[in-house]
């Protein structure tokens, strides 16, 4: 009889306990939540407001540096399949053993050139584009 007593009065202070943790996490989480819609909107009104500063000039700002990436991706190309050749400049290790010193060479190369960077400006330059890279 005393064991049934303390669980019928040991079971509502729990559940009660239980309410009350779930309540505090709930309300966190809202405080969280609404934070990070205040960031959201004053984000958005300053991007708003850095747009209207900036009118046009800043989009044909931006689409001169395309181009001119652009121009140098299709002279590469096009110097490359046109049999120009193209110098390009490299550091060499020189010497023996521990007398090694670095040494400027420069190299033609015929035929198309694609070194990392330039493939790596090239997906950079797609992605921004396209808009895939902001995210």
């Amino acid at each position: 009889m005393i064991e049934s007593l303390t669980l019928e009065a040991l079971i509502p202070l729990v559940t009660s306990g239980v309410g009350f943790v779930f309540r505090q996490f709930a309300d966190s989480r809202r405080e969280i939540f609404e934070i990070a819609k205040e960031r959201s909107i004053l984000s958005n009104a300053n991007q708003d407001a850095a747009a209207k500063r900036a009118g046009k000039g800043g989009t044909w700002m931006r689409r001169g540096i395309y181009f001119l990436i652009a121009a140098m991706f299709a002279s590469i190309i096009v110097a490359g399949f046109a049999g120009i050749p193209v110098i390009v400049e490299t550091e060499v290790s020189k010497g023996m053993l521990f007398w090694k010193r670095m040494v400027t060479e420069f190299i033609t190369v015929e035929g198309v050139l694609f070194p990392v960077e330039i493939r790596q400006g090239f997906l950079a330059l797609l992605g921004f584009y396209l808009g895939q890279a902001i995210k």
